[in-house]
């Protein structure tokens, strides 16, 4: 009777880690698939909690997958002023701003700010010349809570440290 109780004992002790690893993987699993095959929403890992990264990610992401409108929806209403259609601010991307609309990777560095702005460094690297620069995005939390990016610029090469 105790050799069976013991087999239940470990039985049971694995099926409640399996159950918790599923409960863990749904829990991550917020990406939904459209039936066009698009994805609504994209997943954000819950390692990094960090609203700046979370939205500059999704952004970048966004632009690797050429979806201007997706891109644009993460911009504030002074950028929407200063490019006034999705399909210009991808454009302007590609064509002036080349290492943010051709990045292969990125990593991010400092930031600073307060609980309504906040300034994002951004170290990319251009997948077509190999070049890394620092990408400064300047994000803004809307009267709604969510933050948006305001603007951001590639810093020169010899630009002093922020």
């Amino acid at each position: 009777m105790k050799f069976h109780a013991s087999i239940y004992l470990t039985f049971g002790v694995a099926a409640f880690c399996i159950l918790m690893t599923l409960v863990a993987i749904n829990a991550n699993a917020d990406d939904i698939v459209s039936a066009e095959g698009g994805i609504e929403q994209v997943s954000i890992p819950a390692v990094d909690a960090d609203p700046a990264h979370q939205l500059i990610t999704r952004q970048l992401d966004a632009i690797r997958e050429r979806d201007a409108d997706l891109a644009w929806s993460m911009t504030s209403e002074d950028l929407h002023e200063k490019y006034e259609t999705p399909k210009e601010f991808l454009s302007h991307l590609r064509f002036e701003l080349r290492p943010i609309y051709n990045h292969d990777s990125y990593k991010f560095l400092s930031q600073y700010g307060g609980p309504d702005s906040l300034t994002q460094k951004v170290e990319m690297e251009d997948s077509y010349t190999g070049d890394t620069v620092t990408v400064i995005y300047r994000l803004e939390k809307q009267a709604d809570g969510l933050w948006q990016i305001d603007s951001f610029a590639i810093l020169p090469d010899d630009a002093q440290p922020i």
